[in-house]
């Protein structure tokens, strides 16, 4: 596993075992795993996670993706945070959602994993990247960089997790 510097935190990681479909909420079962890895200064966060979108950029949209062929959020979010951070994240948005320590608006750093509250039951997840933006996996434009000050997502912000 690679090791990355920023205010020395460690992060507990829940390994996934076995796939279930991407922004749904079914049980796929998982066991807790203890990952240590330090987590990179916010700015060079920023630019990590840049490069990775100019990777997924205009990759469509699939429901249980998991490739640039299509991806849903969740796969997205598994994808970018094991292979740019070596962090093994769960395949769902439910299971993602209860990861790490919760944290307030005010807070927010690159990196950080924003859960929306997109209908009655369903949820969307996406990557904080700084400057009111954050890299997530539309279902109508594929992935994509949008502002918490769209008018769409602002209302709909459920939670933001800091993974420690």
């Amino acid at each position: 596993m690679r090791t990355i510097p920023l205010m020395a935190l460690m992060v507990i990681v829940f390994i996934c075992i076995g796939d279930s479909t991407g922004c749904a909420d079914e049980n796929p079962g998982f066991e807790v795993a203890a990952a240590t890895t330090q987590i990179e200064h916010p700015g060079h966060i920023r630019q990590l996670l840049i490069n990775q979108y100019k990777k997924w950029a205009k990759t469509p949209y699939r429901s249980g993706g998991m490739s640039r062929r299509g991806v849903d959020c969740s796969g997205l979010v598994r994808m970018i945070f094991s292979h740019q951070f070596g962090i093994e994240l769960p395949r769902t948005v439910k299971y993602q959602a209860r990861m790490g320590q919760k944290i307030s608006k005010e807070n927010i750093q690159p990196g950080n994993l924003l859960f929306f509250k997109t209908g009655a039951r369903s949820r969307h997840v996406g990557i904080y990247l700084g400057n009111n933006e954050f890299l997530h996996a539309s279902a109508k434009m594929g992935v994509i960089v949008s502002s918490l000050k769209n008018p769409y997502w602002a209302p709909r912000l459920w939670k933001i997790i800091k993974l420690k």
